[in-house]
């Protein structure tokens, strides 16, 4: 789909429905990164699941605490969003052989939860964001490339 709407937007075909393809297809991606990601990764396995979860919950209650104009939804965010990034830093910090994509990972994190935020309480232009999908991409294409490699390895020993 992100491919259609990027093709669309470049032949000047639909402006609307291409700009619509590549926010569809750029979310798709998202999701599944997140996915292949958080499958392979160790955060998930370590003391800091559930804290992060809470973060989760408190970022979700002050999202939909902002979309309703309630007061203190600015600060559930803060503190939802900036309890995740301490504690991911903790995770981070606490881990044993990071690589590569364990330091893109924890920028990915950073940009992704301040950026939001920043975008969300109107200090930044939602334009910021593109830079969240950047880093995200390119996570994503090093964690393909770690993972070929390592299969290529497994593959080539027996």
């Amino acid at each position: 789909m992100y491919t259609l709407g990027m093709a669309g937007a470049y032949l000047g075909i639909a402006p609307k429905i291409s700009e619509l393809f590549v926010s569809i297809g750029s979310r798709l991606g998202l999701l599944l990164g997140i996915y292949v990601v958080a499958k392979h990764g160790t955060t998930f396995e370590s003391w800091a699941i559930w804290p992060l979860v809470g973060a989760i919950g408190i970022t979700a209650i002050g999202a939909l605490w902002k979309i309703m104009h309630w007061p203190f939804a600015n600060q559930m965010l803060i503190a939802g969003l900036g309890s995740f990034c301490a504690l991911y830093l903790a995770v981070f910090i606490l881990k044993k052989g990071k690589g590569r994509l364990d330091f893109i990972k924890l920028l990915w994190v950073f940009v992704a939860t301040i950026g939001s935020l920043m975008v969300i309480m109107h200090y930044l232009p939602r334009e910021i964001l593109y830079l969240r999908e950047a880093i995200f991409w390119i996570m994503i294409l090093d964690f393909v490339m770690l993972d070929r490699k390592s299969n290529f390895v497994a593959n080539d020993s027996v």
